[in-house]
């Protein structure tokens, strides 16, 4: 489906408006800790500056300055804490105190031009029953008299305002005080909001405990919640850092104490409070300030939108009119009062539509609240009746609705705009649901239950009649395997001809199923461990056949359930690995097998066959002929863990690179599961590659090929050759292990495994001290097993893998002593332990750290104790105390060591600190005398001078906090443990990991890690640091997503910015940098044209899905007729779709286009739309085109690629106008509308010239076939009523030149120019620059002006004549270098004549043809033509390199006389 780069919303220009101060009411006192106003559709009240708690009433349109003697209604002794106007009766309000005392009023609608003496001070009714100040009070949205409290007792209570008495009350809760009350839209729940942080609900009509109680923000300030709909709920709070943030939970969803979405607004100083329009999707911000913001919210991620926001006059209080208040004729779709301490000033939110005045925009007025209750009482709401309030439409009388009106005239139809509503606010389930409806299916089908187990099938016989069968739901059909392991499917059953499922009620735990009449009334008959189990059976059986007649499949597009949840294991199931696999279904061809059996001691035993990838399942066949054959074996790729190729194996063993069928050499590979292998023999080297990628692309295995990828092994998977100690004899013997499984095979060819051992029975792995000897220990056996592996090397891995895989299974919550208990307190606890290193501290010199570096060859960085006994000198430290960065050297340390923490302690300077800390460094017995330094450390010491070579090895282990949800074992999962480095691809933005570094441990929160991870990590390090074996001063670092320290990545192999340093430079002191050392430049190595290949995501044949051209900050959709015309003065972003066989699926491709004339803003705007549309997509990689640097692929996506000078304009192809056509590279051709000039001619490309009658494609004579063809088809799409005329150069008409302004020779390559060219070849550009400190000469590829930088020096290489180009801002070294290598370029390169010219100082016009949209008004040259120091400097070099070689060869003439012409110039 196509995506827009900009949201599509009809609120998106939502725009706000104050009514003008001469209409608003003014002179107001209102009471200074009470400045709140309420309205209903008639009147408005604010709390009035008096004795005691009242309130000013007023009608609605009141304008001018309220009396001061006005009559008020005179509610309590103390202030007015909160009030309410009752939604069906606009006279009645309810106001509450500090006397816990609710009272309703009933005031005059003239009551605000009343004298004082008027004052209302007989309530209608009291409502008591709270034991505190009255905080909050909200009436029912459809019932009339039914009323919610809220007190600081933190009681809920309803009340039958009509009756005065209690109708509900909830249960009070220990904790923060109450901030809010509200009712969900259809009034059945009520959410709160606390100081507490935690957000709660309730059923409001059984009253009680809360239904949902959650920490909703965790920031101080407090929050607001409230109802979007009968099951969405919206907060407004503060994070942690008091950033203000929006959350939207769905309290249907699997998780409802997590919000689906969350949204950070930015910094706020005060509290905001929320109001949701479910009519039209948006939300209001508003509170004590300036300022109301709209955003809009709706399915589309992030979910929430900035709209608008309007800054009004500093108020204390806004509220939100009824909306049949709204002036539907201005499109008025929210009216707002707000106040002041003097003022109530009135603004509206309005929709611009330009026929809001004469036709009714019904499309944004859905029908509001009527003002009338529903006719369900409280006692009948109480019993579960529903109460809606009635509805009626905004339209005025007489008005024509949108809907009226054709398309032609503007107007919409209401069944779309039904459509797009729905799904605007509906979940993906409720869409899904509501498709099915609409073609008649049923909406809901049940999940089945179980979709693998044991079974035990009747066979029957009188030997063995019942036979154990391991059954899975894959797909479309019951799959049934010799046992779990196993990948071989013995027989299937599919689901669309199982006519009937039933329990056998007279056998236990039996049920059959039986087939349609296609087969004979055929029947299966199964039996479960009990009835239970085979009733359950029987509903999931049902459910996969329903699934499997409405989808096609029982996991639909769905990627398919862990297996794992019901079968322990770890594998998925087929139809996980079949959306993974289409590509792989289309690969099928003859392969050789090793069956079961015919595996020898010197006999191999090939069976030739026919193999095809399908659904996730390899299909073995007797013959190519398959469509008339049943498989002869089904092999489920989903349970697959490693797929490699066997090169160099023993052949008498059955395989290898020598196994042979007959005289044909096979090339082997084997596809293994956790129980079985499978050797399967290809012709060629490439047959078997293609094979291998094939099987990958349908197993879970995708993506993780090594280097070579001669091998794709799951994680965990391991397998090697060993001696096996049994009876006292050695035996040779293959080890696996996969997943939960230890399994010994004969050898790497056997295809059955002769032991087997579960991970979970692993008591200990012990590494046998002097030899290469391990021994294996399982729980409830002896003395255990005894390895050999062939060198201690190998040794330690088997014996470092077999114990990360035992750790893996070992319940740490256990071993860390964690109680249920514990990890729930710790995700409500906000303490902050005394050992928590805050980034920030050490940032600003509050907590100092002392970090050791050391190794010789393997150099690792660690944290130490903050004291002198912790130096010595073997190492080099790094003490950090914020703006000053200590270097010590210990005298003893490795010149490697000293540069890496050098390296180090730059890299805390440069990219922790902005460069703003100073590095000081300190030699042992040197320069260490700094006083700070040792004060910091505790006072000078003896530092200990021992020679022992140590080696920096530091232990890393990785723990990864899992969900609340996840089991209570696997809740803590450790994911790396050893002295390497672990990848950065270790740590999940969705969970919290604990990196435990032994006496330093980093809790890295990811961004979308809910709180409880959050918390339980905290927890798990603390009871880390707790363990005997360390050190008192352990400490914990807390490192957020995004704001990780260089100390933190130091412990990752591969973290962004960690490049390794170069270990032969000289270290520098303090902030002096070092100077390198100039090499010769190898003018040699540049001669070869290198060009790489071009990135070629496909071939071009994909789908431009749309193209947008950028105007005025908003996007223009181009035609489809126009594609492939571009103008220099637009960008434009192109989105294309494309194929990727091997994933089976489409990918998108985002190219923004830049012209060369383009604004800055244009350029920014589509940057800007491309990353949102990336976003949107959420694939496919993005990339920025500059005009005249087009890559090839994108030039290949356009069959016509030309580019037209200036802004978009309708009528842009006109008389005189002329197009070069160059295609130098990969045969595509790309054209730019040039000056129609005879100078701009080029013999090496063709050109198009438009006349009033004819069209010219004129060909130079070097010019090649490509671009004479791309200028013939350019001409049959431009010339319109013209008539193309195709000329050579040298054989023009008479009329061709007057359009070029009269006829000149004197072109590129023309018979006037000074230079004859011999032949054609692309030109190219080098780039001399010393931005790395020594002067580097890099040849640019896909060129044009943009890459001359001003800083630097240029060489274009034109090849019948090179020019040499001065940046104004480039350097002498750079200067001199350019010069010699374009020297040495014309003397080595074969294909320069020996008279080349070299042009040196500036470039001539003729530059401009080799340049891509060159812009002949800007100056790139500019000091050097004037600098007569400059130009004397350029004639001394090349005049000393001439005089060392005794000679004035043709090519430095020519430099110098250009020099000297620069000059004169």
């Amino acid at each position: 489906m196509e995506k827009a780069i900009v949201r599509e919303s009809k609120y998106r220009h939502v725009f706000g408006r104050a009514w003008r101060k001469e209409i608003n009411p003014s002179n107001l006192r209102t009471h200074s800790s009470s400045m709140y106003i309420r309205a209903s559709d008639t009147l408005f009240a604010v709390p009035w500056e008096t004795v005691g708690g009242a309130l000013n009433v007023m009608p609605l349109g009141y304008a001018g300055k309220v009396k001061d003697n006005s009559c008020l209604l005179r509610a309590h002794k103390d202030p007015i804490l909160d009030f309410t106007f009752d939604p069906f009766k606009s006279n009645c309000i309810a106001t509450g105190s500090r006397d816990a005392i609710i009272k309703i009023w009933e005031v005059d609608a003239a009551i605000g031009t009343m004298a004082a003496a008027e004052d209302v001070t007989t309530p209608v009714a009291e409502l008591t029953g709270h034991r505190s100040r009255i905080l909050h009070l909200s009436y029912h949205p459809a019932v009339s008299g039914l009323l919610a409290s809220a007190a600081g007792d933190n009681a809920v209570k309803l009340w039958d305002v009509g009756a005065a008495s209690e109708v509900v009350s909830f249960s009070p809760w220990k904790g923060g005080t109450v901030q809010g009350v509200e009712w969900s839209p259809d009034g059945g729940q009520l959410v709160t909001s606390s100081k507490d942080k935690h957000m709660r609900t309730f059923d409001a009509r059984a009253g009680g405990d809360a239904t949902l109680e959650v920490m909703a923000h965790e920031g101080s300030k407090g929050f607001f919640a409230s109802f979007m709909h009968a099951d969405r709920v919206i907060s407004l709070g503060f994070s942690k850092s008091s950033y203000s943030e929006v959350a939207i939970w769905d309290l249907r969803g699997t998780d409802p104490t997590t919000p689906f979405t969350k949204y950070t607004l930015g910094p706020q100083s005060t509290v905001v409070k929320p109001h949701y329009d479910a009519d039209t999707g948006l939300l209001y911000i508003y509170g004590r300030g300036d300022k109301i913001k709209v955003m809009e919210i709706n399915n589309t991620p992030p979910h929430v939108h900035r709209v608008s926001e309007l800054k009004c006059k500093s108020y204390s209080d806004a509220f939100c009119l009824p909306k049949r208040s709204c002036d539907v004729t201005r499109c008025e779709i929210s009216r707002w009062m707000t106040v002041g301490r003097t003022d109530v000033e009135t603004v509206g939110f309005f929709v611009p539509r330009k026929t809001a005045d004469t036709v009714f925009q019904e499309d944004i007025y859905l029908p509001a609240p009527s003002g009338a209750p529903c006719d369900v009482s409280i006692e009948q709401w109480r019993e579960g009746q529903l109460a809606v309030a009635p509805k009626k439409s905004l339209k005025p009388e007489g008005a024509v609705s949108i809907y009226e009106l054709s398309a032609e005239e503007g107007g919409k139809d209401l069944n779309e705009e039904r459509e797009r509503r729905r799904r605007a606010t509906a979940t993906q389930d409720e869409i899904r649901a509501a498709e099915a409806v609409a073609k008649g299916e049923d909406p809901v089908l049940p999940k089945p239950e179980v979709t693998s187990g044991e079974l035990d099938h009747f066979l029957g016989g009188w030997s063995a009649p019942w036979t154990k069968r391991w059954a899975s739901a894959e797909d479309d059909a019951l799959c049934f395997y010799k046992e779990e392991e196993s990948a071989r499917v013995v027989f299937q059953i599919p689901f669309a001809s199982m006519e009937t499922i039933v329990r056998d009620e007279k056998q236990e735990g039996q049920f059959v199923l039986k087939l349609d009449a296609a087969k004979k009334n055929k029947e299966y008959r199964f039996k479960a461990s009990s009835d239970d189990e085979a009733e359950t059976w029987v509903r999931s059986l049902a459910a996969c056949k329903a699934l499997v007649e409405k989808n096609g499949s029982v996991f639909g597009t769905k990627t398919a359930p862990d297996s794992s949840a019901s079968s322990g294991g770890g594998e998925t199931s087929s139809a996980a690995a079949d959306s993974a696999g289409v590509a792989a279904k289309k690969k099928e061809g003859f392969l050789d097998t090793l069956m079961p059996g015919n595996v020898y001691a010197a006999q191999l035993s090939w069976n030739r066959r026919w193999y095809t990838i399908e659904r996730g399942t390899l299909l073995a066949y007797s013959s190519n002929k398959k469509l008339h054959s049943h498989p002869l074996e089904k092999f489920a790729l989903s349970k697959v863990i490693a797929i490699m190729k066997v090169d160099g194996a023993d052949t008498s063993a059955g395989g290898g690179s020598g196994s042979k069928r007959g005289d044909k050499k096979l090339y082997s590979f084997k596809v293994c599961t956790s129980g079985q292998v499978v050797h399967l023999g290809a012709e060629s080297d490439e047959d078997r590659s293609e094979w291998i990628q094939a099987l990958v692309a349908a197993s879970p295995l995708e993506g993780s090929a090594d280097g070579d990828s001669s091998s794709f092994v799951a994680a965990g998977a391991k397998e090697g050759k060993l001696m096996l100690k049994e009876g006292g004899k050695w035996e040779s013997a293959w080890l696996r292990c996969a997943g939960k499984n230890i399994l010994y095979y004969k050898n790497e060819m056997s295809q059955k495994a002769m032991q087997k051992m579960l991970v979970t029975d692993l008591k200990s792995v012990t590494a046998c001290e002097g030899r290469t000897d391990f021994l294996v220990q399982k729980i409830g056996a002896g003395e255990g097993r005894v390895h050999r592996a062939a060198n201690q090397e190998e040794r330690d891995a088997w014996v470092s893998h077999l114990e990360f895989l035992r750790k893996q299974n070992v319940d740490l919550f256990d071993m860390l002593r964690i109680t249920d208990q514990e990890a729930n307190t710790a995700a409500t606890s906000s303490t902050i332990e005394a050992n928590v290193i805050d980034p920030v501290d050490v940032k600003n010199g509050k907590t100092p750290l002392l970090i050791e570096v050391k190794g010789r060859r393997r150099i690792r960085v660690m944290q130490v104790e903050l004291a002198c006994s912790s130096l010595h000198s073997r190492s080099s430290f790094v003490l950090d105390c914020g703006r000053a960065i200590f270097l010590w050297n210990g005298n003893q340390s490795p010149r490697v060591t000293k540069a890496k923490a050098a390296d180090l302690a730059n890299k805390i300077r440069t990219k922790e600190r902005g460069g703003l800390s100073q590095v000081i460094t300190l030699d042992e017995g040197k320069t260490d005398d700094n006083p700070k330094f040792w004060k910091t450390l505790g006072g000078q010491k003896e530092i200990n001078h021992s020679t022992r070579e140590e080696e920096g090895q530091i232990f890393v282990r990785l723990l990864r906090i899992g969900s609340k949800s996840t089991s209570r074992s696997q809740r803590i999962k450790l994911v790396h443990e050893g002295s390497t480095l672990p990848p950065r691809e270790f740590l999940d933005t969705k969970s919290s990991t604990v990196v435990d570094c032994e006496t330093e441990l980093f809790v890295w929160i990811g961004k979308k890690s809910p709180v409880y991870q959050r918390k339980l990590s905290m927890l798990v390090a603390k009871k880390l640091t707790q363990e005997k074996h360390r050190p008192k001063w352990t400490s914990i670092t807390r490192i957020p997503e995004g704001a990780e320290t260089i100390l933190f990545k130091e412990k990752f192999s591969n973290f962004p910015g960690m490049l390794p340093i170069n270990v032969a430079r000289t270290v520098a002191k303090g902030r002096i940098a070092t100077s390198n050392q100039q090499e010769d430049i190898d003018v040699a190595a540049l001669v070869p044209y290198h060009r790489p290949e071009p990135a070629m995501y496909d071939d071009g044949s994909g789908e431009i899905v749309n193209i947008w051209r950028i105007h005025e900050f908003d996007k223009v959709e181009v035609p489809k007729e126009e594609y492939g015309c571009f103008f220099s003065g637009d960008s434009y972003v192109i989105l294309y779709k494309y194929r990727v066989e091997l994933k089976g699926k489409d990918q998108h491709l985002v190219y923004f286009w830049q012209g060369s004339e383009s604004t800055r803003n244009e350029k920014g705007t589509s940057a800007y739309m491309t990353v949102d549309l990336t976003t949107a997509l959420g694939d496919g990689d993005h990339h920025r085109v500059e005009q005249g640097a087009e890559p090839v692929h994108f030039l290949t996506l356009f069959p016509n690629f030309f580019v037209l000078s200036g802004k978009h304009r309708p009528d842009a192809i006109t008389d005189e106008m002329m197009f070069s056509v160059v295609c130098d590279h990969k045969d595509v051709a790309k054209s730019v509308e040039v000056p129609a000039e005879s100078t701009n001619l080029n013999s090496m490309r063709a050109f198009l010239l438009l006349t009033a009658a004819k069209a010219f494609v004129w060909h130079g004579s070097l010019s090649n076939q490509k671009e004479q063809q791309a200028a013939a088809a350019l001409a049959a799409l431009v010339k319109g009523t013209r008539t193309v005329v195709t000329i050579k150069e040298g054989s023009e008409p008479t009329e061709f030149w007057p359009v070029l302004g009269g006829k000149t020779l004197d072109y590129h390559g023309g018979p006037s120019y000074n230079i004859t060219l011999r032949h054609r070849r692309p030109p190219r550009l080098f780039s001399v620059s010393n931005a790395s400190g020594t002067v580097k000469v890099v040849e640019l590829f896909d060129f044009c002006q943009v890459d001359l930088d001003g800083g630097h020096c240029a060489i274009l290489d034109a090849f019948n004549e090179v020019f040499v180009w001065f940046g104004s801002k480039s350097a002498d070294a750079e200067k001199q270098m350019s010069m010699e290598v374009a020297r040495d370029l014309v003397k080595l390169c074969p294909d320069h004549p020996a008279d080349t010219p070299v042009w040196v100082g500036h470039f001539r016009p003729e530059v401009g043809r080799f340049l891509w949209s060159w812009e002949h008004m800007i100056p790139l040259f500019d000091a050097f033509l004037l600098d007569g120091v400059e130009i004397s400097t350029c004639i001394r070099v090349l005049a000393r390199h001439c005089r060392a070689q005794q000679s004035l060869g043709a090519s430095e003439q020519c430099i110098i006389n250009a020099t000297y012409a620069a000059a004169i110039y």
